[in-house]
This record gives C-alpha cells, structure tokens and sequence, in this order.
C-alpha cells in the first residue's frame, strides 16, 4: 500500500504491558481536534541512534513511569495511519511484551502533543476488549493480545494495515 500524500513517515515501537493477572495496560487518547478517541498500547517513535527494543523500554518509561529492564520480542509489526491536529502520521511499528508486577501507573508526556492526546489509562482483558464497543488500534490489537496471553506468538505477526484513523 502507498505511503499517503502530505504524511509524515516515522518507525514506532509499541509494548503489550502485562500484570501478573493477565491484563493489560491500555491507553485511551487521540486527535485533540477529534471527538473521535481510541485505545491502545504505550509506544512512540524511534529516535535516532535507538534499537526498536530501547524506544520501547523508554517510551513505557516516558508515558507510564513503568520501568523495565527489557522487553521480548518484536512480536508483530504493522502499518498504521492517524492524524494529529493537521498532520497525518504514517507509522510502521513493531510490537514488544513487557511483563510487570503492579499496576502502578503515572501517565507522562514528553512534549505538548503527547499531553494533548493521552488521556486516560486501565488495565483490560481480552475479553473486556471483545465486549466494549470502544475501539483498539490497530484493528488487529485484539487478536495479538490474545496470541501473547496464549504464548502463541512464536512468530513475528504481520499486522493488516490500519488506516482507519486516516
């Protein structure tokens, strides 16, 4: 699938965080200039000189002060596509486990975009995720979080495209 036009392009990792329950910690947030809002994992960009693995164990820092000394994987990869006020992000990301002892969470933000559009946070299950009518992202974040529970993630997981935020 083509890259869309006017898009900025950036590499993200993302981290399936979790409890020893078996939940997971989920953020909800969004274009501050939509109604629209949506769930998902922590993660940001890749910042030069970074491995996918440390942007991973940093971005858990920055946006939960969850501290981890490494993750597993990758996981999966995938392609999602949003906006941020006017500007549409076109973002290959991988997907990493990281497995913790509490739930404690402190939501960060490292800059004024990230303030506006992380606003909440809980722990789920897969099965409070199949019954919500909220929305995850990307679309097939349901299914990879059951195969991680499940420890059927041997493979990296291909992820459909999700452009449903475009």
């Amino acid at each position: 699938m083509e890259r869309p036009p006017s898009s900025d392009h950036r590499r993200a990792a993302r981290v399936i965080v979790i409890d020893p329950e078996g939940c997971v910690l989920l953020f909800r947030g969004g274009d501050p200039a939509s109604l629209q809002k949506v769930w998902f994992t922590p993660g940001g960009e890749v910042e030069a000189g970074e491995t996918d693995a440390e942007a991973a164990i940093r971005e858990l820092r920055e946006e939960a002060a969850i501290v981890v000394g490494d993750v597993n994987g990758p996981v999966a990869r995938g392609r999602v596509v949003f906006r941020v006020r006017e500007r549409l992000i076109d973002q290959q990301q991988v997907f990493f486990v990281a497995r913790v002892t509490s739930r404690r969470v402190q939501l960060g933000a490292v800059d004024q975009t990230e303030a506006e559009t992380l606003l909440d946070h809980r722990w789920g299950t897969p099965e409070a995720m199949r019954a919500s009518l909220e929305q995850f992202v990307p679309q097939g974040l349901l299914g990879l979080v059951e195969d991680v529970l499940s420890g059927a993630t041997s493979d990296l997981v291909r992820l459909a495209d999700d452009l449903t935020q475009a």
